[in-house]
């Protein structure tokens, strides 16, 4: 959940489209799209 926040920037699980373990062991987040093209 820390990664989420910090690399996703948000709070929410139901904003987080995907999320992958790099190699680096990093967390990468993608997060949702709304209709309007704004994350969130």
């Amino acid at each position: 959940m820390e990664a989420i926040r910090l690399n996703g920037r948000t709070n929410s699980l139901e904003a987080v489209q995907e999320a992958f373990l790099e190699r680096s062991g990093e967390i990468s987040v993608i997060l949702k799209t709304r209709a309007n093209g704004r994350s969130g």
